[in-house]
């Protein structure tokens, strides 16, 4: 299976078809409590979305923080495709294509 994913990766805010959120996430050591919102474990790390914004970055691919912010945007369509949640299999991939901007020249 293959699903279109647009994400707009700005400085202040990720925002993709049915969510904006802020540009930031905070790292930590433990799984937060039930019912906690955005979180997001990845490399043995667990991540949530925080509400202050990542200093401007000229160039986001310096470092993990907007893969970061990319995996959390990928996870938040996904849980809308209630369609497509349905059919999936354990295990089974879904491919994503990433409909993405290009930064401004400089």
């Amino acid at each position: 299976m293959r699903i279109p994913v647009a994400i707009d990766h700005g400085n202040r805010a990720i925002k993709t078809i049915n969510h904006v959120f802020p540009a930031s996430f905070a790292e930590s050591s433990f799984l937060p409590g039930i019912g906690a919102n955005d979180v997001l474990k990845f490399k043995e790390k667990t991540y949530t979305l925080a509400d202050e914004s990542l200093p401007v970055m000229n160039d986001k691919t310096i470092d993990e923080r907007y893969y970061i912010l990319t995996l959390f945007a990928l996870g938040k369509e996904l849980e809308e495709r209630t369609d497509l949640m349905r059919v999936l299999t354990p295990n089974e991939v879904v491919k994503v294509d990433l409909l993405v901007g290009l930064p401004l020249s400089q």
